[in-house]
């Protein structure tokens, strides 16, 4: 274990610390790029602070790792809705609410939402993240509320191949063939009991493009209970996987869920466009009002930008 750890000069953690305020997405690719000028990207492990004390060691040549360092997440949006998800709950008095994190990578959000007292279950294949994520759950006292599945999920049991790149960990991606790494493959009902998934509040499932499966290797859990789900819809892996849109409606509807929301700054139609890797929302019938207590915007249309085209998209 590389204890103790760098940090970061003091130039480039005074700029990390400013860019924390950073009021919108536009812009901060810039940022990015001005931090890796001022600390550039090295292969080693780095200690980075959150808040709340939540201090992380990341990999300083990994994206992710260095935006959470910018911003202190790497989706806003995502973590407002689990956040509002997560306070509601507390709320209402649930008794060991529990989160589902298919595709944890670094393990950001289960690592904030363990610090609150969910019990978080984070599955990641990626061994590099999986023992970063275990690291960083002990760093933290965490340990005891939140396992660590180092598993890829799927549709079936067995072992797939892997496709990672040491610079981006977020675009790795299960392949159709024996290129990458072998992993095991195993589906959720057969990780998670049904006692546990009924405390589940919600699941958030970034697997790029494999999301379809995922959900394929829930249906025992679903028939038992339908947390509200927040999906990656990826333009790009769904074009190479020849996986529709619409195909994630289809497969989720036979599930039981029935309401489909764009995640932005509020909950807005699909219909009306979509980023090329858009966050969808998920609800089961009886959790519909969860869309007006979070916030829906029947007119919102994302803007486009250079880098960010809108699609308009059948789903």
């Amino acid at each position: 274990m590389s204890h103790p750890l760098p940090r970061l000069s003091p130039l480039a953690a005074g700029f990390c610390a400013a860019t924390r305020f950073w009021p919108s997405e536009r812009g901060k690719s810039f940022l990015l790029r001005t931090l890796d000028r001022l600390d550039p990207p090295r292969p080693e492990a780095v200690e980075i602070g959150l808040e709340n004390g939540l201090r992380l060691e990341v990999f300083w040549n990994d994206v992710p790792s260095r935006t959470t360092a910018l911003f202190g997440e790497n989706d806003a949006d995502l973590w407002r809705f689990l956040s509002f998800l997560y306070d509601r709950a507390a709320r209402a008095k649930a008794v060991s609410p529990r989160f589902v994190d298919a595709g944890a990578n670094l393990g950001l959000y289960s690592l904030r939402l363990a610090r609150r007292g969910v019990r978080c279950e984070a599955f990641e294949p990626q061994a590099r993240m999986v023992g970063l994520l275990s690291r960083n759950a002990a760093r933290n006292g965490l340990a005891e509320r939140l396992t660590v599945h180092p598993v890829a999920l799927g549709a079936a049991e067995g072992e797939v191949f892997l496709e990672a790149m040491e610079e981006n960990s977020c675009i790795a991606r299960v392949g159709d063939g024996t290129k990458g790494v072998p992993v095991p493959l195993r589906r959720l009902d057969g990780e998670i009991s049904p006692e546990r998934w009924r405390e589940v509040v919600a699941m958030k499932v970034d697997v790029e493009g494999f999301e379809i499966d995922v959900f394929r290797g829930a249906s025992a859990l679903f028939s038992l209970h339908r947390p509200p789900l927040v999906f990656e819809l990826n333009m790009v892996e769904c074009e190479a996987r020849n996986h529709p849109p619409k195909l994630f409606r289809e497969v989720l509807e036979g599930f039981g869920y029935r309401h489909f929301y764009a995640l932005d700054r509020r909950l807005y139609p699909i219909g009306n466009g979509v980023f090329v890797v858009p966050n969808i929302v998920a609800l089961a019938p009886g959790d519909e009002g969860l869309r007006d207590a979070f916030g829906f915007d029947p007119a919102f249309r994302p803007v486009p930008r250079p880098e960010w085209p809108v699609y308009d998209i059948e789903f």
